[in-house]
C-alpha cells in the first residue's frame, strides 16, 4: 500500500484554532442575520447596543388620591383641577339626626384686645354663648335661631369640603388669636384650628365660615365693640 492511500484513509485533522474560528464566524453570521432582519422590520442595527432603558409609566391617580388631595405627579404630568374628579362637598356626609348636630366656634385671646369666647349652635337652633375676655358680656347667654339658618350653616361647611381640610393651619407669627371651628353630627366630628391660617394655605372660605357662624348666632350683641369691651 502506497503512502497516498494511507493519507486518504486517515481521518482529517481539525485544529482547535480552526474550530474556534468556525464558531466565531458562525456567531457573526447569526448576528449579521439578526441585524439584517432588524433593519428590514424598521429597527436600527445599533439599537440593540445603545438602546435606552424603558421609561417608567406615570402612576395613575386613584380615587383615594383625589379624595384626599394628596398625590405627587410624575415629570410631564399635569393636573388641572381636582374638581374634575368630584364635585364640591362630595366627601361631606348628609346629616341624618339633626338633634345630634353641634356647630362650635371658639376664639382665643391675643396680645391685644381680641374678643375671647365660645359659641355653640345646636341642630334645633338653640345657641349657647360663653364670654371669656375682652367681650361686653362675660359668662353664659342663650338664644335661638331659625332652623333654616342652621341648615344654611351646614351647607357652608359642605361647600368648603370641611371634612377634607387639615386639622390645623398655623402661620409663622406670634401674639395672634387662635380660632377653632368644629362640627359634629351622627357620631362624626371635625375641627379646624386657624392661627393666621391664610398665611399657611387655609382656604379663604374657612375664614368666611367663621364669620358666618358669628353672624348666624348673633354674637355681636354679647361681644360689643372691641375698643370698649376689653377690660383685662
Amino acid at each position: 500500500m502506497d503512502d497516498d492511500d494511507d493519507k486518504d484513509s486517515r481521518p482529517p485533522i481539525i485544529h482547535w484554532g480552526d474550530m474556534g474560528a468556525l464558531a466565531l464566524a458562525g456567531g457573526f453570521s447569526l448576528l449579521g442575520l439578526y441585524l439584517v432582519l432588524t433593519m428590514l422590520f424598521g429597527g436600527h442595527p445599533l439599537a440593540i447596543l445603545f438602546q435606552e432603558a424603558p421609561k417608567p409609566q406615570p402612576r395613575a391617580l386613584t380615587a383615594e388620591d383625589w379624595n384626599q388631595k394628596q398625590f405627587t405627579t410624575q415629570p410631564g404630568e399635569v393636573v388641572l383641577s381636582t374638581s374634575m374628579a368630584r364635585s364640591a362637598g362630595a366627601s361631606f356626609p348628609p346629616v341624618k339626626d339633626w338633634a345630634s348636630l353641634r356647630i362650635t366656634l371658639e376664639r382665643g385671646v391675643c396680645l391685644g384686645s381680641c374678643p375671647s369666647y365660645i359659641v355653640e349652635i345646636a341642630g334645633d337652633g338653640s345657641v349657647l354663648y360663653r364670654g371669656r375676655a375682652c367681650v361686653a358680656v362675660k359668662g353664659e347667654q342663650r338664644a335661638r335661631i331659625p332652623s333654616a339658618a342652621v341648615r344654611a350653616l351646614v351647607a357652608k361647611f359642605r361647600d368648603v369640603d370641611f371634612f377634607t381640610l387639615r386639622g390645623r393651619y398655623a402661620g409663622q407669627v406670634t401674639d395672634h388669636p387662635t380660632t377653632t371651628t368644629a362640627i359634629a353630627f351622627d357620631g362624626s366630628r371635625k375641627s379646624v384650628v386657624d392661627y393666621v391660617g391664610l398665611d399657611a394655605g387655609m382656604p379663604r372660605a374657612v375664614a368666611g365660615l367663621e364669620d358666618a357662624i358669628d353672624a348666624a348666632a348673633g354674637t355681636k350683641r354679647w361681644i360689643g365693640e372691641e375698643k370698649d369691651s376689653c377690660r383685662g
